[in-house]
């Protein structure tokens, strides 16, 4: 499986197994970690996110409202 993701920061944590130092962060990551390995993902690579707008009209919105949402997308 390869995961491609906007968030440098966080795909380099993945990447490296480097857990953050916040708590609920790190809760995050424990659980993307584990879900990863359970997948058996093998790559992590950064795709910009001026390339993709959805995502990044989610991340300004979570950002201007401090409220986190999930959205399932369906093609």
């Amino acid at each position: 499986l390869h995961v491609v993701g906007d968030s440098q920061l966080i795909l380099r944590q993945q990447l490296h197994r480097t857990a953050p130092k916040d708590a609920h962060l790190r809760t995050l990551y424990q659980r993307c970690r584990v879900i990863a390995d359970n997948c058996g993902v093998r790559s992590w690579s950064h795709h910009l996110r001026a390339f993709n707008k959805t995502a990044d009209a989610l991340a300004n919105l979570a950002m201007d409202t401090t409220c986190s949402r999930q959205l399932l997308w369906t093609s």
